[in-house]
């Protein structure tokens, strides 16, 4: 059965290492055209990136639309969006492929989670 498009769960990769959650709907918005105001997109969870060799170090969301944007209103289960300001495209998916964290760990009280 197929899901519709304005339940889906996208993961959104290589978000600015200093977005903190509150933010990251106001950064899209205003990087991202079309994807509606703010209060359109509902960010579940933010992480940083689990490969430490990275550079710059980029943080991964959880996010879904209130109404599904254009540009993801099809059949892909991937999107790469350019961000010029930032030097790199932003992946937009629905897969889930590989693993995605969900919030950080404090590395002080955490030796594995």
């Amino acid at each position: 059965m197929v899901r519709a498009r304005g339940n889906l769960t996208y993961r959104l990769r290589r978000l600015p290492n200093y977005l903190e959650r509150s933010t990251v709907a106001n950064f899209l918005v205003n990087s991202v055209d079309g994807l509606g105001p703010p209060e359109n997109i509902l960010i579940f969870s933010l992480a940083s990136n689990l490969v430490p060799w990275e550079r710059p170090p980029t943080k991964t969301a959880t996010l879904m639309f209130k109404k599904t944007p254009e540009r993801f209103d099809n059949d892909q289960t991937e999107w790469t969006v350019s961000v010029p300001e930032q030097g790199q495209s932003l992946i937009f998916d629905t897969h889930f492929l590989e693993f995605t964290p969900l919030s950080d760990c404090d590395r002080d009280i955490h030796e594995f989670e």
